[in-house]
């Protein structure tokens, strides 16, 4: 049932926070969604789930995203993780091993962040949706399609 999945999201921004939303309307109660980010002023034009009261507040992005989720789903086991993800060890430390699916819709580190999502999804068979910089894709399931590097690799040739 989807009540028994988790879902990581990596990022906390426009598309990050409204995908936490969505996801809990669907029934998934397990979210962990990691970003270091504070909210900041030129956030709230296009992060509809944060407030000028978050910015007084000096509210972690994450921070905020779970009281409005469970202010919605009390129900949900959303989980914030202040911090941002800087190394492969970060991935491998944040991301649980039995996640169901990563959301990546964070745009740093520029290419080393995709690279390193990459391999957790292809060492502990996690599907995989890379979504930023206004697009949406490639998605990674472990053995059925190619990884990332892979579609690399094709679009070189």
């Amino acid at each position: 049932a989807i009540q028994s999945k988790r879902v990581v999201i990596i990022g906390a921004g426009a598309l990050g926070s409204s995908l936490a939303l969505k996801i809990s309307a669907i029934g998934v109660r397990d979210i962990i969604c990691i970003d270091g980010d504070k909210i900041e002023l030129d956030n709230l034009t296009r992060q509809i789930l944060y407030t000028p009261g978050d910015i007084e507040k000096n509210l972690f992005k994450v921070s905020a995203l779970e009281s409005r989720i469970k202010d919605f789903f009390p129900s949900s086991q959303f989980q914030g993780i202040k911090s941002y993800i800087t190394s492969y060890d970060d991935c491998v430390n944040y991301i649980p091993h039995n996640s169901d699916l990563i959301i990546q819709t964070a745009d740093y580190p520029i290419g080393k962040l995709d690279d390193w999502i990459n391999k957790v999804s292809l060492k502990y068979n996690i599907p995989v949706i890379f979504s930023h910089f206004g697009s949406v894709g490639p998605f990674l399931i472990p053995s059925e399609t190619g990884c990332l590097r892979c579609l690399d690799q094709f679009l070189d040739t």
